[in-house]
């Protein structure tokens, strides 16, 4: 069964991009007491191809952070989404952190990343930037009871997204789970007007330029040692 053609064509998008900056699916740099974390591919390790960001890559980040003495954390997003237990667990680990939590959507935040989003302090969204937020889905194979027991786990599920952005954005949880059932998918502005992002980049403050700059140049850094 393929998954929706909305998630396909969020992948596209994802995969475009990453293909453009030249950044691999998962990088953790930091820059004196600051850390980013890039989070540029789908949520959880695709069982063919090996892609995907792990919660288990994130919690490794995070505990070299702490070493190094990092207080203050940025997470840059471009991923179609994935696996929702992975999402959860990413983003109770980012929520732990103890220090500011600055979260950066660069081109797509869709499904499962938009959890994981939900964890900054701070949401800052590119002026072109693409969220996509839609009700949970699996594939199930069994009995009848099994197929009923599978639509209770998804309303479940679609009732914890729908409580966890409802918290973040300030939105009416049955506002948030309509807007799921549509499947809908906002540009900054939209995101920003419905809570989903506290700025927009171009309107967010110089010290964040500066900051995204020096994180950038500490990449390309690390990519030209790595060459």
């Amino acid at each position: 069964m393929k998954p929706p053609a909305s998630l396909q064509v969020a992948r596209q998008i994802s995969a475009r991009h990453r293909e453009v900056t030249g950044r691999p699916a998962f990088q953790a740099v930091s820059t004196g007491d600051r850390g980013a974390l890039y989070i540029y591919e789908q949520i959880g390790q695709d069982w063919w191809s090996g892609d995907g960001v792990t919660a288990k890559q994130v919690a490794e980040a995070l505990d070299q952070f702490k070493t190094g003495g990092v207080k203050a954390l940025d997470i840059f997003i471009n991923s179609p989404g994935g696996d929702i237990f992975e999402a959860k667990a990413i983003h109770s680990l980012i929520r732990r952190f103890e220090g500011e939590r600055v979260v950066h959507v660069d081109g797509i935040a869709a499904s499962a990343a938009t959890l994981v989003a939900m964890a900054g302090d701070r949401i800052i969204t590119a002026p072109a930037a693409t969220w996509m937020i839609h009700e949970v889905w699996a594939v199930a194979v069994g009995t009848a009871a099994d197929m009923l027991a599978m639509a209770g786990v998804l309303e479940m599920e679609n009732r914890t997204f729908a409580e966890t952005y409802a918290k973040r954005t300030g939105q009416k949880v049955e506002d948030v789970a309509a807007w799921m059932a549509a499947e809908t998918w906002m540009n900054a502005e939209q995101a920003k007007e419905r809570g989903f992002t506290d700025d927009i980049a171009d309107e967010a403050t110089g010290d964040a330029s500066a900051l995204a700059k020096a994180l950038n140049d500490a990449v390309l850094t690390l990519r030209t040692l790595a060459a």
